[in-house]
């Protein structure tokens, strides 16, 4: 407990020779304590933000973690030199710098938090975009589709015929009474008319059977080439951070539910980088800030002194200025008295 102690103290930049002596209180050690946690959980937060925004950008997770870290640390050294600050005046520079970091690292969480709905924003996104393309391959398919819905209506059609007049001439040859039939057995002009017919329907019926199979072989090269005309000009969506905060700018703009959740991250993460420097302000003026203040003034006092003490030594003896080349021939020239 203690090392942890010291840790937390050591990241509010805590003098341990003032916070253990006599003079300060088990309140100033623990207030120290505390704001070495802030920071230590601001320092925790841009990690994570700063990791994943790098790692959504470019998918690298090594340096993902190198630049999470250094962010981290980034934010670690801002506040421990502004949670010790004697002046609480360098304090008020934290806060609006609080809402412009709290906005930032607030972005990769949201994204985080909302995937699977930006993921399906991403697609309708994609779709909308190759609505033109996608509507173009439907129609040239629907194309083909109709020609060889078509040829197959007329195969039937010629079908169904051949069988008709097939039972025509099978009832003019029996002499079976039907509607339409003579009723008289025997090969007659209504059994060669119907002989006839069934002939042409056969004939067409072949000519369809073939033209079909030629439609067919011809739909699978026209699809393909159809196919590929439509991956050539087909935009993919990327899943990049640009497109995912884009996409979050969307769906806020159309869920109420998304705008809400937004701000509210934001504004957690405004109050917890905020919350240091709203600690710091709100700590009155102790033990602690005072033997800093005394130590600080009392070190102030030695140095002036010291330079006192110094200076009034070099105006009793002063040093010997070592002759050079030069002086030595300015001494030696006397100077003109002649008017």
């Amino acid at each position: 407990m203690f090392s942890i102690e010291r840790f937390f103290q050591f990241l509010s930049k805590t003098d341990t020779q003032v916070i253990n002596s006599q003079h300060c209180s088990r309140f100033a050690r623990m207030t120290q304590t505390s704001l070495g946690v802030l920071v230590f959980i601001t320092g925790v937060f841009a990690f994570l933000s700063g990791s994943f925004a790098i790692q959504t950008a470019f998918k690298n997770t090594p340096l993902a973690i190198f630049v999470g870290i250094l962010y981290g640390v980034m934010i670690i050294a801002f506040d421990r030199e502004i949670v010790s600050a004697t002046n609480k005046k360098a304090v008020w520079i934290r806060v609006p710098l609080a809402f412009f970091i709290g906005f930032i690292v607030s972005v990769p969480i949201e994204l985080r938090l909302l995937e699977d709905r930006l993921e399906k924003q991403l697609r309708v996104n994609e779709k909308i975009e190759n609505q033109d393309l996608i509507n173009n391959k439907q129609e040239e398919i629907e194309k083909l589709h109709v020609r060889r819905d078509n040829l197959e209506k007329d195969l039937q059609k010629y079908r169904d015929q051949v069988a008709h007049w097939s039972d025509a001439m099978e009832a003019e040859v029996v002499g079976r009474v039907r509607a339409g039939r003579t009723g008289k057995a025997g090969e007659g002009p209504a059994f060669r008319e119907a002989a006839r017919n069934k002939d042409l329907n056969e004939r067409l019926l072949d000519a369809t059977v073939k033209q079909l199979k030629e439609v067919e072989d011809q739909q699978k090269e026209e699809t393909a080439q159809i196919e590929k005309e439509y991956q050539r000009g087909y935009v993919h969506q990327t899943y990049g951070f640009l497109s995912q905060f884009e996409a979050l700018e969307q769906l806020k703009d159309q869920s109420a539910a998304a705008w809400r959740i937004s701000w509210m991250l934001r504004l957690l993460f405004i109050f917890i980088e905020v919350f240091p420097a709203l600690v710091k302000l709100l700590i009155p003026y102790g033990a602690y800030n005072a033997i800093l203040e005394a130590r600080r003034r009392e070190s102030i006092q030695l140095v002036h002194a010291l330079t006192n003490q110094r200076m009034t030594g070099l105006g009793q003896q002063p040093p010997a200025i070592p002759a050079t080349q030069l002086m030595a021939h300015i001494n030696q020239v006397q100077p003109n008295t002649t008017p």
